[in-house]
């Protein structure tokens, strides 16, 4: 064999090393391609917007609830909270502004209403006294796949709050 045909082993040792491994682009897409992946995946699984829409207005009105009942108590008179059914809003007192709830939640009130809370249109009056206890209510809100639940203690006054699996 002549040199002329052969090529230096160091060169062959090059040209293998350089086409055994994987080029920085290469992993980079890889990368990028698991992330995408893993992201849809993620979002695919967790549970929607509105759920948390729903629980947040729960929450919400736990807490003007909560803060009708403290302020009958402290200024030693009764206080209202009104829910209308059909226009999806809950409001206390003259003075404050009513909260709108989102869309897609739907609202239920089933409560034990005296003259002074009846109200037209399916507006539902829970009524706080000074003394710590109510005119007793149970709010349901509705969304998509969701339900919560507030209660109000007619003896007590006092609020809870659970999800509610739907049948």
């Amino acid at each position: 064999m002549s040199q002329a045909g052969r090529q230096p082993s160091h060169t062959n040792r090059n040209r293998r090393n350089a086409q055994s491994g994987f080029t920085l682009i290469e992993v980079l897409v890889v990368f990028v391609i698991l992330g995408v992946v893993i992201a849809a995946i993620g979002m695919w699984t967790r549970p929607s917007a509105g759920g948390t829409e729903l629980k947040a207005a729960a929450a919400h009105i736990a807490s003007t609830l909560r803060d009708a009942r403290t302020r009958a108590i402290l200024q030693q008179a009764d206080r209202l909270v009104l829910v209308d059914v059909d226009r999806r809003l809950v409001w206390s007192g003259l003075k404050t502004r009513a909260t709108r709830l989102g869309q897609g939640i739907r609202i239920a009130v089933t409560s034990a209403q005296s003259q002074s809370e009846a109200r037209p249109n399916k507006v539902a009056g829970i009524r706080f006294y000074p003394n710590g206890s109510s005119s007793g209510a149970t709010i349901r809100l509705y969304g998509t796949g969701q339900t919560h639940e507030l209660r109000v203690n007619w003896l007590t006054g006092r609020v809870s709050q659970k999800s509610v699996p739907i049948r």
